[in-house]
This record gives C-alpha cells, sequence and structure tokens, in this order.
C-alpha cells in the first residue's frame, strides 16, 4: 500500500510538472509558435536575461506630481482662443484684412495738437546664410560689401543706425579685417550706432529645430559676439521665419534677450490682435502661474518686412519712401530725391502712414524697419536712404502741430521708448500690455494658403540633423571627460585640440542647418545639397571625436588616439545616404565593441549589429555569454545574405557608461544564440539556403500576424501587414492603433506651402509582401512595398522601457512619382473625448484643435519628436526621431506626413519644386499608455505632460546608445567604466556637457546644461528604477573621480553670472533649463 501511495505520488507530481511547463511555455512562447527550431532549454534560458529590473519602481510622491497635475492658465490671450473665434476671411486681393485704421490723429489740449508720436526708423538688411545661393556665395557676393558699406557710412552718417543679426556672416567677415577696422565696427556697437540683434549662430527655424540645437547655435552665436565685440544682444530679431514657437520665447528669455520683434504671423491672428490693440504683449508659458517666463513680444502688423510693407498700410505710398536707385538695377522703388520743392508733400504723406500705423497699437509708439533682402550692398544706397530721410525728418520734427519725434534708431531705441511710453500711460491706469500664450503655427500670408509644407519637406536633411545632433551631443560629453580625466588624473590625450576644433566646426555646421531656409528644407536643390555635405563632414568628425575619447579612457591614454583603433557601427560613406550598418568583421580571437549610454540615466537594452558571422558568441564585461538572437539581412525582396547577418542581444548600461563587450566566431554554434524564424507572405518564391542556421516556417493564413512580449500583444493585418491593435497584457485593455499608408495630390503645394487637392487616397496597389521575424529577444514585421517603402515595426523582450512600444522604421524613397505627399496615418478608437497634442521644439506639449472652417493644411502642425492622442483614461504617442509635419483631421486618427515629391514652384520665391528626393530612414516609437486615475478632460486642456515613461522612450529615439567595434588586436583592459558616481534622476536631463572654447581654441570652464521636465503622474512609471529630483541635484556627488573647483549658475548662453554655487547642490524649478559654468 505504502508503494502505491509512493507511485501515486511521483505521477501525481510528474503531471503537474508537465502540466506547468506546457502552461509556462504556452505562455511564454505563444508569439514563438512559429519558433521551434529553438530547443525549450534555449527558450526557457532567456528568462534569466539581465533585463528585469530588481529595484522598487520609481515613487511619484504628491509634491512632485502638483506641477504636472494643474493646467490652469494665467494669460489672458491663448492662441488657441484666438483661432477659435476669428473667421479666417480675405480680402479681394486675397490679403488678411487689418482693422479700419484712423484717418486723422487723436488731438491733445484745446490748442489741437496732435497726441504724441514717436517713430523709430530701424534700417536693416536681411541676409539669409543660404537660400537661392550658398553660404559661402551670399558672403562673397553680397554680404561683405555689406559690412563694409556698414562700417564706413555708419562713421560717415553719424545719425543713421543699422541692425545685424547673423553672427555666422560676421565671423566670416571678421577674420578678414585689419586690427583697425575692427577697432571701428567695436566703436559703433558701443555708440549704439550699430546694433546685434538676436546674435544667434542664425536666425533660426522655429518649427522644426530641437531644442538641443538651438541652445547649441545660440551660445555659439553669443559666445563669439561677446568674445569679439564685447557685447550681450538683448534684443531678439526674427521676420522671416515661418511662424514662432513659444519655446524659443522663453529659451530667449533665459539667455537675457528681453524683447523680441516677430513677422511671419498668420494674417487673421494679426487683424484679431491689432483690433484689440495687441500687437505688443507679454509671451507668457503655458505653466508659468507669476510671469516668470514673461518676454516682450512686437508683431509687425504687415505681410512682408520690406519697405513696401512697413512704413504703413498703402503699400504703394510705401514705395515712394524707398530711394534706392542704382544704375542698370530693375526694382519697386519708387522714391524721388527730396528736395524744397516736394518736401511738404512727400513728408505729409510719410506723416499719414506713420500716424495710420500707430492706430494699431497701443502708446504712440511705431517701430518702421527699413530694409530688406540683401539691402544696402551698395554705397549709393546707404547714401540716398540717409540723405533723403534726414531731409524728411528734420521737417518732419519741426511740425509742433504733427507732435512727432521721428528719426534712425536701433531696436533697444525703440524698445526704451516703448517703455516710457507705457509708463506715462500707467499713470493714468491705461497703461499695461496684455499677457498671451501659446505659438504661431500654422502660418498663412494669403488666399489661404498655408505654409505647413515645411513641416515635412526634405525629410532626408531633417533626419540628417537629428543625428548630427545625437553625435554631436555624445562627443562634447565623452570629450570634456576625457580632458577632465587628463587633466586631473594624468592621461595621455593625444589630438585633445584636434577634436575641440573639430567639434567647433561641427556645431557650427549644425547651427547653420537650423537656419529658416535650412532645416525646413525651402532652399535651391544645390544649396540644400550644400547644406548636407557640410553635415556629412560634421557627422563624420562627431565620430571621429567620439572614437578618440571612447579609446583614451579605456585605455587611461595608454594607447595614442591619433592611431585609432575604433570604428562606429554605423557609418556615412555618401553625403546623399542614410548611415548605413557596417558588416563588423568577428574574428576567432574576438571583436571588442564599446557601447557608450549618453544620458544620465541607467540604461537596459537591446542592440542590433550586423556580422560576417552566423555562429557569433556575445560576452559582456564580465566575460559572461550574453543571449544574441540571429536575425536575415535583406539583400533582396526575397533573398537573404549568406554571409552577413544581424544580431541582437541586450546590453546594461550605466549612466554616461562605457562597457565593452566581445563577439567571438566559434566553430559550432553557441549554446546561447538563437537563431530567429522567418515567416513570408504573399510569395511562394523564398527559399532559405540550405546552409543557413535560419529556420522558414509556413505562415498560418487567414489569421492575423501577432506579435507579442511581457507587456503587449500586436496584432496585425495579414493583408497589409500593418499594424491593427494593441493589447495591454497586464490589464487586458485593447486599444485599436490602425496603421496605414496615404498620398496627398498636390494642387498648389511647394517646398513651403502644403494645398492638396482633396482627402488623402491610397498610396500602394496590394499585395505587399510581408516579412516577419520572431524570436525570443525581438519580432518583427516588415512589409515591402513594391518600390517606393519599406515599412517595419520591431518589438523587444524583456522587462524594459524599450519593450513597451512598438519601434517603426520608415525607408522611402518617392522617385518615380510626382505631385505626391506620403503619409503615415495611425486610426484609434478614442472617442470624441481625445484631444491632439504637439511637441514644441522637443521641450513642452501643446493642444492642438482641428478647425473645420479650416482646410486640412490649415490644421496641420509642427511636430519636432512626439505628438499624442489621449481622452480620461488612455494615450497614443507617437514618438519621433525627426521633425515632420502633423495633423489629427478626424476625432480618434492622427497622421504624419514622411515625405513630398513636388514638380511646381509655390510662389514664395524658391523658384523651384521639390525633387530632389533622396531614400530616407525615418524612425517612430508607437506607444500606448493606461492612466492609473481619472484624468481632467483633455478638451479643457491648453497644454499637457508626457509620462516619466514616455519621456524615457523618447529618450532612445533622440540620444541612441553609441556602438564602436575596435580593430583586428585592440583588446581593452578596461571592461566597464562608469563617468558618473550615482543615476541623475528621472527628472532631470542632461541637455549637454561641452567645454567652452574661445575663438582662438583656448578653453575657458565647462558647460552644464540641465532641464528638469513636467511630468504627467496618472501614468504609471513602472520599469524606472531613478529617483525623482524634488528640484535639486548634487552635482559634486554624482561625478566620479573629478574634483569640483567652482559651480556658478548662467544665463542660458553665458552672457550673465547669475550666482555662484558654493555647495555643488543645483536647484532646479519644473520646467526649467539652466546652465551652470563649472571649473575643474
Amino acid at each position: 500500500m505504502t508503494t502505491m501511495k509512493f507511485s501515486h505520488r511521483v505521477i501525481f507530481v510528474g503531471a503537474s510538472l508537465f502540466i506547468s511547463v506546457t502552461l509556462y511555455l504556452f505562455l511564454n512562447v505563444q508569439t514563438l509558435q512559429d519558433n521551434r527550431h529553438v530547443p525549450r532549454r534555449k527558450l526557457m534560458e532567456t528568462h534569466l536575461w539581465p533585463l528585469r529590473d530588481s529595484n522598487s519602481p520609481v515613487i511619484q510622491p504628491v509634491s512632485d506630481c502638483a506641477f504636472g497635475t494643474s493646467y490652469h492658465v494665467s494669460a489672458n490671450i491663448t492662441t488657441q482662443s484666438i483661432f477659435n473665434s476669428i473667421n479666417f476671411r480675405t480680402s479681394y486681393d486675397g490679403s488678411y484684412p487689418l482693422p479700419t485704421v484712423e484717418t486723422r490723429p487723436p488731438l491733445t489740449r484745446k490748442d489741437k495738437i496732435a497726441a504724441p508720436l514717436r517713430v523709430v526708423v530701424v534700417p536693416h538688411s536681411h541676409n539669409d546664410p543660404g537660400w537661392i545661393k550658398t553660404l559661402d556665395e551670399y558672403y562673397i557676393d553680397q554680404t561683405q560689401h555689406i559690412l563694409n558699406n556698414m562700417v564706413e557710412r555708419l562713421t560717415k552718417y553719424p545719425n543713421m543706425t543699422f541692425v545685424w543679426s547673423e553672427t555666422v556672416f560676421l565671423s566670416i567677415w571678421w577674420n578678414s579685417l585689419e586690427d583697425h577696422v575692427r577697432l571701428q565696427v567695436r566703436r559703433l556697437v558701443r555708440k549704439g550706432q550699430l546694433e546685434i540683434v538676436l546674435g544667434g549662430w542664425v536666425v533660426p527655424d522655429e518649427a522644426s529645430t530641437h531644442y538641443f540645437s538651438l541652445i547649441e547655435q545660440i551660445i555659439e552665436g553669443h559666445q563669439w559676439i561677446l568674445e569679439n565685440l564685447n557685447v550681450k544682444p538683448v534684443n531678439s530679431w526674427s521676420i522671416d521665419s515661418f511662424g514662432y514657437s513659444s519655446t524659443v520665447s522663453y529659451l530667449w528669455k533665459q539667455t537675457g534677450l528681453q524683447n523680441m520683434v516677430i513677422q511671419r504671423v498668420h494674417g487673421s491672428v494679426k487683424g484679431y490682435l491689432a483690433a484689440k490693440k495687441s500687437l505688443e504683449f507679454r509671451w507668457r508659458q503655458f505653466w508659468d502661474q507669476s510671469g516668470t517666463t514673461d518676454i516682450m513680444c512686437h508683431v509687425m502688423p504687415y505681410a512682408l518686412y520690406t519697405i513696401k510693407y512697413t512704413c504703413g498700410p498703402d503699400r504703394f505710398m510705401c514705395l515712394m519712401f524707398d530711394f534706392r536707385h542704382i544704375p542698370g538695377e530693375v526694382n519697386e522703388a519708387k522714391g524721388k530725391t527730396i528736395d524744397d520743392t516736394n518736401i511738404e508733400s512727400q513728408a505729409t504723406y510719410l506723416y499719414e502712414q506713420y500716424r495710420k500705423k500707430s492706430s494699431l497699437y497701443k502708446y504712440g509708439t511705431v517701430l518702421v524697419p527699413l530694409g530688406d533682402d540683401f539691402r544696402f550692398n551698395k554705397p549709393q544706397e546707404w547714401q540716398q536712404q540717409h540723405d533723403n530721410y534726414m531731409k524728411l525728418f528734420e521737417y518732419m520734427n519741426s511740425r509742433k502741430d504733427w507732435n512727432i519725434d521721428v528719426g534712425f534708431g536701433t531696436l533697444t531705441d525703440y524698445f526704451d521708448a516703448l517703455r516710457v511710453a507705457e509708463g506715462r500711460a500707467s499713470k493714468t491706469k491705461s497703461g499695461g500690455f496684455p499677457v498671451l500664450s501659446g505659438d504661431f503655427f500654422p502660418y498663412s500670408d494669403r488666399d489661404n494658403t498655408y505654409w505647413s509644407g515645411y513641416y515635412s519637406s526634405r525629410p532626408f536633411g531633417k533626419r540628417l540633423s537629428r543625428e548630427v545632433e545625437n553625435n554631436l551631443r555624445s562627443a562634447e560629453i565623452l570629450t570634456t571627460f576625457a580632458n577632465i580625466y587628463s587633466k586631473q588624473l594624468g592621461y595621455r590625450f593625444d589630438n585633445h585640440h584636434v577634436y575641440l576644433a573639430s567639434l567647433q566646426q561641427a556645431r557650427r555646421s549644425l547651427a547653420l542647418f537650423q537656419h529658416h531656409d535650412a532645416i525646413t528644407g525651402t532652399s535651391k536643390e544645390y544649396v540644400a545639397g550644400d547644406y548636407m555635405r557640410k553635415l556629412a563632414v560634421a557627422y563624420n568628425h562627431t565620430h571621429e571625436a567620439i572614437a578618440g575619447a571612447m579609446q583614451m579612457l579605456l585605455t587611461k591614454g595608454t594607447v595614442s588616439v591619433s592611431e585609432n583603433k575604433l570604428l562606429p557601427a554605423e557609418t556615412k560613406t555618401m553625403f546623399l545616404r542614410f548611415p548605413q550598418r557596417k558588416h563588423i568583421h568577428v574574428s576567432e580571437e574576438g571583436t571588442d565593441v564599446v557601447f557608450f549610454n549618453p544620458v544620465g540615466q541607467t540604461r537596459k537594452e537591446i542592440v542590433h549589429l550586423q556580422v560576417d558571422s552566423d555562429t557569433v558568441e556575445v560576452r559582456d564585461e564580465n566575460d559572461m555569454p550574453v543571449p544574441c538572437q540571429l536575425n536575415p539581412i535583406w539583400v533582396a525582396t526575397i533573398r537573404i545574405s549568406e554571409v552577413n547577418f544581424e544580431i541582437v542581444f541586450p546590453v546594461e548600461l550605466a549612466p554616461l557608461g562605457l562597457v565593452v563587450y566581445k563577439l567571438t566566431r566559434l566553430s559550432e554554434e553557441p549554446a546561447k544564440l538563437y537563431p530567429a524564424g522567418i515567416l513570408m507572405y504573399n510569395t511562394l518564391d523564398f527559399v532559405l539556403p540550405s546552409t543557413s542556421r535560419l529556420i522558414e516556417y509556413r505562415p498560418d493564413i487567414g489569421s492575423e500576424i501577432v506579435l507579442q512580449n511581457e507587456h503587449l500583444k500586436a496584432t496585425f493585418s495579414q493583408k497589409t501587414g500593418y499594424l491593427q491593435s494593441v493589447v495591454n497584457k497586464t490589464s487586458g485593455l485593447r486599444t485599436e492603433t490602425k496603421l496605414e499608408f496615404l498620398q496627398y495630390k498636390s494642387r498648389g503645394s511647394g517646398a513651403y506651402i502644403f494645398y492638396p487637392e482633396g482627402k488623402a487616397r491610397t498610396f500602394e496597389e496590394l499585395p505587399f509582401i510581408i516579412r516577419v521575424i520572431k524570436g525570443p529577444i525581438m519580432s518583427s514585421v516588415e512589409v515591402a512595398h513594391q518600390q517606393y517603402l519599406r515599412h517595419l515595426v520591431k518589438l523587444y523582450s524583456g522587462f524594459t522601457v524599450q519593450s513597451m512600444g512598438l519601434h517603426i522604421e520608415n525607408e522611402i524613397f518617392l522617385f518615380k512619382m510626382a505631385d505626391v505627399e506620403v503619409i503615415m496615418r495611425v486610426k484609434t478608437d478614442l472617442g470624441k473625448r481625445s484631444n491632439f497634442f504637439t511637441d514644441q521644439n522637443g521641450y513642452q506639449f501643446i493642444a492642438r484643435k482641428t478647425h473645420a472652417k479650416l482646410p486640412i493644411q490649415g490644421n496641420y502642425y509642427p511636430m519636432t519628436s512626439a505628438c499624442f492622442l489621449e481622452d480620461p483614461s488612455r494615450r497614443v504617442t507617437l514618438h519621433s526621431g525627426q521633425a515632420l509635419g502633423v495633423a489629427s483631421l478626424k476625432n480618434g486618427e492622427m497622421e504624419a506626413m514622411i515625405d513630398r515629391m513636388l514638380i511646381y514652384d509655390d510662389d514664395r520665391g524658391l523658384g523651384e519644386g521639390l525633387q530632389d528626393n533622396k531614400p530616407t530612414r525615418l524612425y517612430f516609437v508607437l506607444q500606448v499608455e493606461y492612466s492609473e486615475s481619472e484624468r481632467t478632460p483633455s478638451l479643457l486642456k491648453y497644454y499637457s505632460y508626457p509620462s516619466l515613461i514616455s519621456s524615457t522612450m523618447n529618450d532612445l529615439l533622440q540620444n541612441p546608445v553609441q556602438a564602436f567595434y575596435a580593430t583586428p588586436n585592440m583588446q581593452f583592459g578596461i571592461r566597464k567604466l562608469e563617468l558618473l558616481k550615482e543615476p541623475f534622476p528621472c527628472d532631470i536631463t542632461l541637455v549637454n556637457l561641452r567645454n567652452l572654447m574661445t575663438s582662438l581654441m583656448t578653453e575657458n570652464g565647462t558647460a552644464v546644461i540641465l532641464h528638469r521636465r513636467g511630468f504627467d503622474c496618472s501614468f504609471p512609471a513602472s520599469g524606472l528604477t531613478c529617483a525623482l529630483s524634488h528640484g535639486e541635484l548634487a552635482l559634486n556627488s554624482i561625478l566620479s573621480e573629478i574634483h569640483l573647483k567652482q559651480v556658478r549658475k548662467m544665463s542660458l548662453s553665458y552672457m550673465y553670472e547669475l550666482k555662484k554655487i558654493r555647495t555643488g547642490r543645483l536647484q532646479l524649478s519644473p520646467m526649467e533649463i539652466a546652465s551652470f559654468h563649472v571649473q575643474w
């Protein structure tokens, strides 16, 4: 009986174990139905990967969440409310009407004297560093003459003034000047005749630029100006950017700028503001409740910044006061020489225009720009404008009944006069400027045509700009640490100054590309090519600096960096091709691969490498084998390489950490190598090579394609290969996420303008060949369109942030299409309570409303790094690795325009369409989040915040892991290097850490730029192990092996010292971006 009981127990235990193992494998390997070639032993081993977080998730306390749950707006005007209230009607000539202006000036006192009028006429010349010509061509042909004439004529005419904005031109010109001319320039600046306005390297676009690059280019410009001209700009001048972002107004305020002048604002918005005499306002951030971010802003009222549109409402009358007459030149100028016979009549005409313009503003103070593109390039014009205007000014000022004070001046003169006038008005309780929050997108100048096409023009350049940003930031951080280690620890760092010089050039090339005719894709084709060449050189220079700094840090300087032993795993060999992944030769002795984590938080991530062996063993820094998945490399739609392969494996990286893994070629299949399975749909022609370790599966025709991991389950259409839905495996909740590609046919689109002939239609006809890869580490669905598009969706396994989203790659090339604009659309089941948000320059999110009274193109908005749909319980985010245009034309839908191919010009000055399309690879992540509590109805919100998980997910795109491999016979003794002793808090981003250099390449300390992010606490933060900052960062306790001498808080562009920090503990308010100057 005892024997029978024991046998029953054995049977029972065995059956239980069998059922348990069966259920375990079914639940965890269900998606690999599909992975029958992988031994069960190996599949179970993958659950031991070092990717499961052993620490407790980040706790989001109420004190840190309060900021992200209050959506009160303190401004009395919002741009969203303006769009809601205006009708967008145009006049008979297609222009947007302004309010009827006063024909008679207001009078004061009984003696019928007109009310006081102060007019500041500001001569200027708008110089694009690339548009119809390249930067160098413009400088040689025009700009150098303008600047030379400026010095000569301002010295000759002490009553005349001039403003200049583009530092890139100043830097080129300065190098050609004799010392005595430099002294003259400084004297003109000191006297106030010449004012440097904005002072960035360029006047940037504000739709497509990431805040990292905006900060880099403003620092580059301000530091050059401070060093060479000893002046600190106080006014911004942006008269040609195609719309304006509130992020930029915040950044400019943080640099120390006090006032702004902008021009290209939607004509109907100008009309609304003018009717309320609110074309001058204090621009405030939505989240600012106290006004600390306010910056004074002046909106120019008329269509353009040229003389024709600046003296007053009658543009034909204004042409009478353009006195440029160059023999043999044809222009619009109608000005006649002022003399005793016509001065009274001409002065009267001009006075009336000034008065009419003043009626649009509140305080009887008028700004009148005097200039145009590349004006004042001839010495005759300087004399003509000066002599005639001085006669007019003298006469007008002598008319006591007119009560006018008019003369040449600068922006500083204007804003000083404006504040005096406001001060007088405040004594009568009529003073004070309105406060406005929001941005000015999209822009329309006439005929209900919208400048929303450039958001997506030439996406190849927009993507390359982001890649150079990534590389530059990594290079700056690594070379800074290498320099510090060299000084404090005695490591040898050869070629240090070579790297610093090449990084300065890379920084300036990236800064140049932020220009409002560069990153926008609105320059001539050959000019765009010039920008691409400069960026390609910058891309490679940053890689060289990264490799040199890595090598120095991992060898403690014992191996000369003049003999570069590290090569990038992804390279750019042709400037008109996107970066290519290199096939790494794996030797039997082993090949070292170095990974760098460029963010301040710990990173656990799955990486991809391409190798020349299918028997590769991967070992980590502790010489422990790492599980690795073997994937095919496609050399044609239905053919894989027989000699090159992709390996995919997990890495764990410390914050700002370097780690060395080893790849070794074995004679047999490694124990932890997992060949992937391949499933092909809509073709019978695929043949797997007989020697391949990969396995082909027969697809289950009729059912959906499914990818799933520990967090989510994604379904795809077997017909199209496109995503259909995402299920959260924890809650079981399903969200519809139907993805599709469509095209708009152009009716009048060009580089600037988006003008479709109707709704989007089908992009390509079915069927598509669908390639599915399934494995224990990652799986993917890839749609190979016949000619124009390759669409790939990847899902990673593991308990990481990376595994919480679907990673999308779109490779597009519209080489044979004409007048099409291609979109990727995601249709969700978020209903009427949903709202749409886009980011502004990667810094903050603003609500966007779709207006039925506007055409499709009027509902497109810029996206720099992300957009999302949300309702009270869910959020669907599309993270983007490049700037594009986006829209939500129906509730629950969002679309991104991914490329444009246009034959015709859109009549905005370029003179050509967009036909230089290049093969472009675009990167996205689609993320679905569920809130833990009912949230503020999004329809009532003007702005929002990402969750902590979403911010971290976005970092994967914006700051990817850097991978470099060693040349043969190069082995690193240091296998792991942690540059930080502890991670940064979850909510603090290291924007940059870089050496500050003078023009003579002299070191001037280290710039540390930090951003404390705002975040939405209603979404879970599981998967994160970092802490929250509570507004404080102890810099001295974070840095490893480095002694701090001095820390000072500075203005953003390092023009002003704000305070000394003696403890090394840095304080940051929510959303604050702050700069610190560190001496080691």
